[in-house]
């Protein structure tokens, strides 16, 4: 539980930069806060689900958001007595990682490896590396 939203930093930055609050609203016994880094948080009654949980139990201190963290950047945070809304922008699609593909082998496969042949491909890979790096050289 954080007691004083003074105490929230941002946990990738390694000089812990503290968290700017770029607006707060309430409603009639809630509030939400918006930050500069594009994240809202929510505390306070949630009687009629105006915080956007299932619960609907008081939420003590501030409390994270986390709906629109990867695809939308918050723009603005409206309070009503008993509603709430967040106007976010949409961001750009994340570039996904690319999976290296896993190399299978068969039980006939396994079989045929020996100590002889992964030696023979170690030296084949030194040797090829070599000429790599003399042509390198050369050029």
């Amino acid at each position: 539980m954080v007691e004083d939203v003074s105490e929230l930093f941002d946990s990738v930055d390694e000089h812990q930069t503290p968290l700017h609050i770029k607006k707060i609203v309430c409603g009639r016994r809630f509030c939400m806060a918006a930050f500069d880094y594009g994240a809202f948080f929510v505390w306070g009654d949630n009687e009629v689900g105006q915080l956007g949980n299932r619960k609907r139990s008081f939420i003590e201190s501030p409390y994270p958001k986390p709906k629109f963290e990867l695809h939308h950047n918050v723009e603005n945070i409206v309070c009503g007595v008993d509603s709430a809304a967040v106007i976010v922008e949409s961001l750009p699609p994340r570039k996904k990682k690319k999976q290296k593909s896993k190399r299978s082998m068969s039980v006939n496969d396994v079989n045929r490896i020996t100590e002889q042949s992964i030696k023979k491909q170690n030296e084949e890979a030194m040797f090829n590396n070599q000429r790599k790096e003399k042509a390198e050289e050369e050029d």
